[in-house]
């Protein structure tokens, strides 16, 4: 009896591993890490697949599987199943762009980039008057909605003016 159990080197090599086939396409309808569980579990559900990632920030899953116990159908259900779509790439046309969700996202930035350049020069132009002496940004006449002094103004009228809420008195007998 041999006293060291077989280890996996030991162990006799299968003839061939099943032929894997490994696909890239796009998840739709996700939004937190719970929807990549989700979309993980139910790829892995199906049969013959080998591993299933899914990645949030692309919103793409890459699957790995046995082309003859599982096929691109039975994929499309088990996700549509949990609530979610896959789309996998459309064959290139020589003239169509590459991805239309590339050129909506192309799209967002340059509008997004746009943005920024107008409002960074709003505010370098703000922080510029900021900077002017007083007198270079005000007239010599003062503006209509300033406070005109009234005669109940100073600390002669402060003194007969009532203050706080006013006293309860008893009623006359």
């Amino acid at each position: 009896m041999d006293p060291h159990p077989p280890t996996p080197r030991d162990a006799p090599r299968a003839a061939s591993p099943a032929p894997t086939r490994e696909i890239d396409v796009a998840v739709v309808g996700m939004t937190c890490a719970s929807c990549v569980r989700h979309v993980e579990s139910a790829l892995a559900a199906v049969p013959g697949v080998a591993d299933a990632a899914v990645n949030l920030a692309t919103e793409r899953a890459r699957v790995r599987f046995d082309p003859a116990r599982a096929d691109v159908a039975q994929l499309r259900d088990a996700v549509a199943r949990a609530g979610y779509a896959l789309e996998f790439p459309a064959p290139a046309a020589p003239d169509a762009p590459d991805d239309p969700r590339d050129a909506e996202r192309q799209r967002e930035l340059t509008a997004l980039r746009r943005k920024a350049v107008v409002s960074l020069a709003i505010g370098a132009a703000m922080m510029a008057l900021m900077y002017l002496p007083r007198g270079a940004r005000r007239s010599s006449r003062p503006p209509s909605w300033s406070p005109r002094r009234s005669s109940r103004c100073g600390p002669a009228a402060a003194s007969t003016a009532p203050r706080g809420r006013p006293r309860a008195t008893a009623p006359p007998t």
